[in-house]
Formats: structure tokens, C-alpha cells, sequence
């Protein structure tokens, strides 16, 4: 089974903005990724946050028209930029969902919220820490794939971390025999970290990279996906470059 992350989009109201002052329309880099998703013939795309800059609802309609072209479901989950509101409206249906879990031959995937409205970083509310742990009692080699990042990277990020990430982690110190992966967004960087035994992904984003500094500052690395690829018990990750 083959499942490709796709992350932090940044689309504006206008097509044709600029993120963040720097020579880069959004629009224009998730086409070319999405081109190269499709060579992949993935099985399901997740789609992990932040898909909008501004939280438009006309972002989320020229989203909805990118992803009905792909040859596959694509789950979603919101991010610190979204609006769940516009979201749920405007870009959900027809190959496009945003469901609490997911059960397939090689997991059971299980959708966090760590959305906080007004703040840049996330936080778990107890409504997901219940979801987290019942779904965690539950099913097995279960995948918990979240938009903020919850351990430190010892880079600028770290100021827009999961801000109750200790009550993540110690869910997962709990049931971690449970855990086969996790699965972030949020830091537009690839990043492979380890915690109690549990592998935690980080993906590039489909627009610019952070550099993996203390400064904020953009490295030279171009839009990108990241590729999970199951085999029998076992798995490899990988990002993809355009």
C-alpha cells in the first residue's frame, strides 16, 4: 500500500498571491506536486493541514477542483491557517473526507484536531484526547496523524509547537505497543524522530521549506511530498522532490 502527504498548501483568495513576500505562488507549486502525486498512483493522499493560507472560501474551492482530479480519497485534517468552517463547506466531498478514523489492510488511521482558533500553535482539546485514546483501545497498529508537531526540533518552529504535546506524549507512552507511526504536518521540512519506540514523520510541504535553524529563514530545497510505502510488516519513508 502506497499513501502520499501532502501538506501546508498555503492557497490565498487570489491565485495568484505570493506567500509570505517571497516568489512563490501556491497555486502554481501544487500543481506541479500534485502532477507528480499522480505519477506515484498512490492508494489515499493525506492532506495534512493548513491546505489554505487565509482561510478563503475561494481557496478552499479551487482546492476542492485540484484534488476531484486525483485517482484517489484524500483525507484532511485542519491546520493552524485553515478555517473549519469554510473547510467543511467549501472543499469536502466526492473523493475528499475529513473522518475521525480509517481502517485499512495495513492500520487504522486515526485523525486528530489540533486546530486553535487565534493562535498559530495547536492544542489537543479533551474531546481528541478521549477520541485518541478509545481509538487507541480499540484497533491496532493504528497511525495518529496530526497537523502540529509535538516533540522539539530544536528549530524556530518549536514557538508554534502542540502546546499540551505532554498530554500527547504521555498517551502514547501508554499505548504505544498500539502505535505503529505518527504522522505531522505544520513544520515544511522533512524530519524522522523517535519517541518510546514510536516513529514520528514530519513532511515537506507542497510550497516553501523552514530552514532547520533557531533564526526563521527559508532553505533552498524545492516543493515536495512525502511517500509511505507498506510492504508486508514493513514500511519506508521517503520525501519526494519536484
Amino acid at each position: 500500500m502506497k499513501i502520499v502527504q501532502i501538506t501546508d498548501i498555503h492557497l490565498h483568495k487570489i491565485a495568484d498571491t505570493r506567500l509570505c513576500d517571497v516568489e512563490i505562488n501556491t497555486d502554481e507549486t501544487l500543481y506541479w506536486v500534485l502532477d507528480k502525486v499522480k505519477q506515484e498512483s498512490p492508494d489515499l493522499i493525506l492532506a495534512t493541514g493548513d491546505l489554505s493560507q487565509d482561510g478563503s472560501i475561494e481557496s478552499y474551492q479551487r482546492l476542492q477542483i485540484y484534488f476531484k482530479k486525483l485517482p484517489c480519497n484524500v483525507y484532511t485534517i485542519y491546520g493552524n491557517h485553515d478555517d473549519p468552517a469554510n473547510f467543511d463547506k467549501y472543499l469536502l466531498g466526492g473523493n475528499i473526507y475529513k473522518e475521525p478514523i480509517l481502517e485499512t489492510d495495513i492500520g487504522t488511521f486515526i485523525f486528530l484536531n489540533s486546530h486553535e482558533y487565534g493562535s498559530n500553535s495547536g492544542y489537543l482539546d479533551q474531546k481528541n484526547q478521549d477520541h485518541l485514546i478509545a481509538s487507541l483501545k480499540k484497533y491496532d497498529n493504528c497511525i495518529i496523524v496530526i497537523h502540529h508537531h509535538f516533540i522539539f526540533l530544536n528549530t524556530f518552529i518549536d514557538k508554534y509547537i502542540l502546546r499540551n504535546y505532554q498530554e500527547l506524549l504521555k498517551i502514547i507512552t501508554i499505548y504505544k505497543d498500539k502505535v505503529k507511526l505518527c504522522i505531522n504536518g505544520h513544520v515544511h521540512n522533512f524530519y524522522s524522530n523517535e519517541f518510546e519506540g514510536v516513529k514520528i514523520y514530519s513532511s515537506i510541504s507542497t510550497c516553501l521549506q523552514f530552514a532547520k535553524t533557531p533564526i526563521m529563514g527559508i532553505e533552498k530545497k524545492s516543493p515536495g511530498f512525502t511517500v509511505y510505502e507498506f510492504i508486508n510488516d514493513s514500511y519506508q519513508v521517503y520525501e519526494k522532490i519536484i
